[in-house]
């Protein structure tokens, strides 16, 4: 079956920043079914470094880069001001862009022969014909309404917070179009699930979480330094540069009154001025874009996610589990992961609590070693790619199946009149 891919970024393959759900689910499909992707090109960096990793992999008969969007003239901006769509829908702040790339899609579409639609998140919903025919599979991810709506509740600026509520309202209006236009939509977690269908109580969806490559991330043999802390992800995503601003400024000087010599490593791509300047090149490192994030988490004794808002399964904490490193993390960060606090995970959702967790574990190796090897076993169980992949190509199945069942209905319909 030719499938056409529609992603509003490149596929991020395992050794690249970000998550790699789009590359593993395209992997396994591509075994049965012949894949055309056409993704928005954000970086030149980016999908350079994801063209020399697919080199040969043979997953992708056909790829289509298409330039990312550029902002319109001060018109085009009021009128979308005016209309009160969210951010991400470019009809009217830029409908050159927007006509150019429904027509690219359009084209790509009647080109590529396909049976079925995967879209890989909602930016790229607004490009498909209004008359499409065919099944769409959205893998939303995150619920981004609620994402939204969890960022104004910690936002402490008025006017901003306002701007941020505003915006969720308008991604609840986009969601309930794209709903309309999907076939299903598979949600990240239970929360960004149920979040979908308050909002669109008609939605067919499916919960599929993230995974991990237990292969790629693996423990390994490192030097361990004994009082070192890590946290990884793309700085430039909201929740994660958070994080790491009130790690470092709430919880890492309460955790420094009983162990002074603590260092601590932040290491994600486009880390925001406010994030650089937390860097002192000894005790506290932020390092930017690394090739291999897995020596620098091995290295660690202890991996903090101390996330206030977001949503959806945080592909990090699985890296560290997988890669046994003992996690401390806030309850916001643990959804859709089926931990056991106290038992795989250890949760903390104060600056004082976390502060005291992180140092616990600091100075008992034994209580490490516990909590990564039993988060460890739960990753190999639940979370490794194949698991996870092979439940989103059952759905791709079954939509097919179903899809082609209804259209034999129709021929048999027309042939008995």
């Amino acid at each position: 079956m030719n499938i056409l891919v529609l992603a509003s970024n490149v596929p991020v393959t395992p050794s690249m920043p970000g998550s790699p759900r789009l590359f593993y689910f395209c992997k396994l499909l591509a075994k049965h079914n012949r894949l055309h992707l056409m993704y928005l090109k954000k970086t030149e960096e980016l999908s350079s470094w994801f063209r020399s990793e697919i080199d040969g992999a043979d997953i992708f008969e056909t790829i289509e880069e298409w330039p990312v969007l550029s902002c319109g003239n001060w018109w085009d901006r009021q009128w979308h001001r005016i209309h009160q769509v969210a951010s991400l829908v470019s009809k009217y702040s830029n409908p050159a862009y927007h006509r150019a790339t429904a027509d690219m899609v359009k084209r790509f579409l009647e080109v590529s022969g396909a049976a079925l639609v995967y879209v890989d998140g909602l930016e790229m919903m607004q490009y498909l014909p209004e008359d499409n025919r065919l099944p769409i599979i959205l893998d939303a991810c995150d619920c981004l309404s609620l994402l939204v709506r969890r960022q104004a509740q910690n936002e402490a600026r008025l006017t901003k917070r306002l701007l941020l509520y505003l915006e969720s309202l308008s991604l609840e209006r986009y969601e309930k179009w794209a709903a309309r236009m999907a076939t299903r939509i598979a949600a990240i977690s239970s929360n960004d699930a149920k979040s979908f269908k308050q909002n669109v109580p008609t939605a067919n969806l499916a919960v599929i979480p993230h995974g991990i490559d237990t292969e790629y991330f693996r423990p390994l043999d490192a030097n361990k330094c004994g009082c070192r802390v890590v946290f990884t992800g793309v700085m430039s995503y909201g929740p994660n540069s958070d994080a790491a601003l009130y790690f470092c400024k709430s919880i890492l000087p309460l955790i420094k009154e009983r162990i002074p010599g603590v260092e601590v490593w932040i290491i994600g791509q486009n880390p925001p001025s406010e994030v650089q300047a937390l860097h002192d090149g000894t005790s506290l490192v932020v390092t930017g874009t690394v090739r291999d994030v897995r020596p620098h988490i091995a290295e660690a004794s202890v991996y903090v996610c101390p996330l206030r808002w977001g949503t959806g399964v945080k592909n990090k904490i699985l890296t560290a589990m997988a890669m046994k490193i003992p996690v401390v993390a806030t309850s916001i960060s643990m959804e859709g992961i089926e931990a056991v606090a106290g038992k795989d995970i250890v949760i903390a959702d104060t600056a004082e609590k976390f502060a005291e967790e992180v140092v616990n574990l600091l100075e008992n190796r034994d209580r490490q070693i516990q909590l990564a090897e039993s988060a460890y076993n739960l990753v190999k169980e639940k979370y490794s790619w194949k698991t996870v992949a092979t439940a989103f190509v059952d759905l791709v199945e079954e939509v097919s199946e179903v899809n082609s069942q209804s259209q034999l209905a129709r021929g048999t319909g027309s042939l008995e009149a």
